[in-house]
């Protein structure tokens, strides 16, 4: 769930730098496009906005869209997003991600559950992604893994041994 309060906090500094038509507004609007509603991910996601002061019908307006699994309507539900007039798009899925940042570039998009997006042209690089995209990755790149070992080792240099526990998505029924 950790990582969900991550992605909220990301939505949110996006939200307080996007450019703003007109002057502030005093409801910030998020478009959400996911594949699956996930109600437990959904209120951690919440969660970590309301800690950040962000109250969905107070401050906040998230206007949401499932495809569930039916790629071809990603089209038309990022159509109707798009005409909310969101200040920053939110995806959960590489399909998705790739629609948003292909059809409305200019809108920041928030991105979790991607796996390369380097490779999907999504941003340049994981160390200085640039553009108007941002999110947490689902696997790490090759190469990663040695430089992630290298900063554990900085903050826990008595670490004699360093074990990883990860649930894989197939056995968590996703």
């Amino acid at each position: 769930m950790k990582r969900y309060r991550v992605l909220s906090a990301v939505t949110i500094i996006f939200l307080l730098f996007a450019p703003q038509a007109g002057g502030q507004r005093a409801v910030h609007r998020i478009g959400y496009l996911g594949g699956t509603r996930d109600l437990e991910l959904m209120q951690a996601w919440l969660e970590g906005l309301r800690e950040r002061g962000y109250v969905e019908g107070q401050n906040v307006q998230i206007e949401y869209r499932w495809y569930r699994d039916r790629y071809e309507q990603i089209p038309a539900l990022l159509a109707e997003l798009v005409a909310f007039g969101p200040e920053v798009l939110v995806t959960s899925t590489s399909n998705a991600a790739v629609a948003v940042h292909t059809a409305v570039p200019a809108i920041p998009l928030v991105f979790f559950g991607v796996s390369d997006p380097v490779g999907l042209g999504l941003v340049e690089s994981l160390e200085h992604p640039g553009g108007n995209a941002t999110g947490l990755v689902a696997l790490v790149p090759e190469g990663h893994t040695g430089k992630q070992l290298q900063l554990l080792g900085e903050f826990a240099p008595q670490a004699s041994r360093i074990a990883e526990l990860e649930r894989a998505a197939a056995e968590a029924g996703r």
